[in-house]
Parts: structure tokens; C-alpha cells; sequence
């Protein structure tokens, strides 16, 4: 909460999301996200996310590592997580 307010005062801007510190998260820390305010909280497990997925899990959104000095390698990792999820459906490895 006091790490929220501090942000949120010096950037003058509401802060919405979290991204758990070194992607260490559990059970209680995803229950006090939306305590402290948080709409939404991002771990750093690889995956993609759904629109779809249960409102629940907004506190434990997956993210897509971009690897390579340039675009193209990150459109080409990207594409291929999306060509995965396709394949696989909910499948978040």
C-alpha cells in the first residue's frame, strides 16, 4: 500500500498494476493485490494471457519474454507463443 501511495504521488498518476518483486507470489500476496488497490498483477512465469480467462486470475498474468536485438526476433518469439496457445489451447507452457 505505502509503496503504491509513494508511486502514485510522484508520478502523479493512479497505479494500477503490480508486477511482483522478482516474481515471487503466492496465494495471500494475490489476495492483498486488490486489497491495496491493484486492478490487475503480473507475475514473471512465461505465457500468454486470455481476455477469456477468469477474472480471478487477472492477479496472476503470465508475460511474453522478448529475446534478440531486434524487432523482427520479437515479432517471431511472440508469433510463436500465439501459434502455441493456438495449438494447445489453454496451455500456458
Amino acid at each position: 500500500v505505502e509503496s503504491k501511495r509513494r508511486l502514485e504521488q510522484k508520478l502523479g498518476n493512479t497505479v494500477t498494476a503490480i508486477c511482483y518483486p522478482s516474481g515471487s507470489f503466492n496465494n495471500t500476496v494475490v489476495a492483498a493485490a486488490p486489497e491495496a488497490g491493484y486492478q490487475i498483477g503480473f507475475t514473471t512465469k512465461p505465457g500468454l494471457g486470455s481476455f477469456a480467462s477468469p477474472a480471478d486470475e487477472r492477479f496472476r498474468l503470465r508475460r511474453v519474454s522478448m529475446y534478440g536485438d531486434s524487432k523482427y526476433e520479437a515479432d517471431f518469439h511472440l508469433a510463436k507463443m500465439m501459434l502455441k496457445r493456438m495449438l494447445f489451447g489453454k496451455s500456458w507452457s
